[in-house]
């Protein structure tokens, strides 16, 4: 009466499944484990994986499964477990993955999961996603160019400043300053767009630098 309580409503059917000893478990159940409908399982399943390291069985079945017709969920899983699993090493088919406009966004993320490997990814495939329909992908193009810290994405980042999506707009903003890109932002205020100006001078307002205030 004091506490609370918890209670849990069972059907007089049903009969749970056991959970799986996944330390016995052989490579390949490991990863049909990650396809699985429980996001616990998946992501024990995930930790053993990884706690195994790097073996061909793995590589190949989670890009496998990455691919599949399986649940949005146990496609994501088999991403970042990828990622995680193999570092550098996945980005050939993390980049593959970009390509579908179902785990576009997810392999975008994947692929810059970690500053310090961001160096050599194709400028290319993320500017490119900048323009998507789905602005979730645009989100996460604008992310993952701030992470890696090239400038030259500069100019494809300065349309979103005017992003009819918020977040989109305050992902380009925030990914601009972190580029310090002072000339793409002075010159979008001589665009006859004036729905940019107001993004372009925040991305000035956040970059303290002399060439701006001059």
């Amino acid at each position: 009466p004091e506490v609370g309580f918890v209670i849990r409503v069972v059907s007089n059917d049903a009969k749970p499944a056991p959970f799986p000893d996944l330390k016995k478990a052989g490579d390949e159940q490991l990863v049909e484990h990650i396809g699985s409908g429980s996001h616990v399982l998946r992501q024990y399943a995930q930790r053993e994986l990884l706690r195994r390291g790097e073996k061909p069985a793995f590589a190949a079945g989670l890009e496998k499964l990455a691919a599949s017709d399986k649940p949005l969920a146990a496609r994501v899983a088999a991403i970042f477990t990828l990622k995680q699993l193999l570092g550098t090493k996945s980005h050939d088919a993390l980049l593959k993955l970009a390509k579908s406009d179902e785990l576009r966004e997810h392999a975008l993320r994947a692929l810059t999961d970690r500053k310090k490997e961001c160096a050599g990814l194709p400028l290319k495939t993320f500017v490119e996603a900048l323009a998507d329909a789905n602005p979730r992908v645009r989100l996460q193009a604008a992310v993952a160019l701030s992470r890696i810290g090239n400038s030259e994405a500069a100019g494809g980042l300065m349309p979103l400043v005017a992003d009819a999506d918020p977040l989109v707009m305050h992902a380009g903003i925030k990914a601009l300053v972190t580029l310090r890109a002072i000339d793409p932002a002075l010159k979008a205020l001589d665009k006859t767009d004036v729905k940019v100006i107001p993004g372009a001078l925040r991305v000035l307002q956040g970059i303290h630098d002399t060439k701006v205030v001059e």
